[in-house]
């Protein structure tokens, strides 16, 4: 039996790695036996997991780490490893913030052919709220305020931390439907089987109605003549809208939600005159 054969069998037999990822990880070990043979020395598996990581080839070292195991190595010992093995570099891919004007957004409504995604993009626009905590409003977390002049929605946010949203009430009457409809079901937007859900499987739920609203949003921002814009953008660009009508920080902070002002501020666009003008005036 090959050294590959022996890591691949050593794996299943000691690991709950699935297929798919023994699969890449018998690759780098392969590649690896064929750069430095069987038994690379310390070094030689550090330059080789380094190589890696220029690459964005992160989980080499995992698979090599599983690789000195097998060999005898103290690899099980955390505090060995971090001392003699590098570490693992993680890249996030860069991605074009987009900022659009109420125009703009209004445009992407306009070209949305899903009745109830175009109902979780109005919620979306009317509240900067994230796609995703839209998607968690039940029907019965609706109450209306002062002679139902607004309209309180909870949603589950981020962390499943519970979260209130705020509508006047004519901005509520273009999605009243989806909570006036079948109250067998639970909630107003994910199709969930007359069943609430909570926990993984309100998660997955939310993550597949999340894809599929993605698609219909992009879809529409293009078929607008816009760029092929993230649900986040919808976010920026509020707060971006609100920043330039010279509303605090601290109140663009409390609409989305965020728990430090610091994220809210990499929300925002940089704008150099603006700090100029700020620094000159205040002086």
């Amino acid at each position: 039996m090959s050294k590959v054969d022996e890591y691949v069998t050593y794996l299943r037999n000691n690991t709950n790695i699935m297929d798919t990822s023994i699969n890449a990880y018998r690759k780098a070990v392969n590649k690896l036996i064929e750069d430095y043979g069987s038994e690379p020395s310390l070094q030689q598996v550090n330059e080789f997991v380094s190589m890696k990581n220029k690459k964005r080839q992160g989980f080499v070292r995992y698979a090599v780490i599983h690789y000195l195991r097998m060999l005898g190595f103290p690899a099980d010992d955390e505090a060995w490893v971090k001392k003699n093995i590098v570490k693992a570099k993680t890249y996030k891919p860069k991605r074009e913030f987009h900022y659009l004007s109420d125009s703009q957004r209004l445009s992407i409504l306009k070209h949305m052919d899903d009745d109830a995604f175009r109902a979780v993009y109005w919620l979306q626009y009317k509240t900067a709220a994230r796609a995703r905590d839209v998607l968690t409003v039940r029907k019965n977390y609706v109450s209306f305020n002062e002679g139902e002049r607004s309209v309180k929605l909870r949603v589950q946010a981020k962390g499943n931390k519970f979260r209130t949203l705020y509508l006047k009430k004519e901005n509520f009457e273009p999605v009243r439907r989806f909570f006036e409809g079948d109250k067998r079901r639970a909630f107003a937007f994910l199709q969930d089987g007359f069943e609430d859900l909570d926990g993984d499987s309100l998660r997955v739920k939310v993550d597949t109605a999340y894809k599929r609203y993605l698609e219909f949003v992009q879809k529409a921002a293009v078929a607008a003549g816009l760029p092929k814009i993230g649900t986040h953008d919808l976010r920026r660009s509020k707060g971006q809208e609100l920043d330039d009508q010279e509303v605090s920080i601290r109140k663009i902070q409390l609409l989305y939600g965020h728990s430090s002002i610091a994220t809210t501020v990499r929300y925002l666009r940089r704008d150099d005159k603006v700090v100029e003008n700020v620094m000159l005036q205040h002086q």
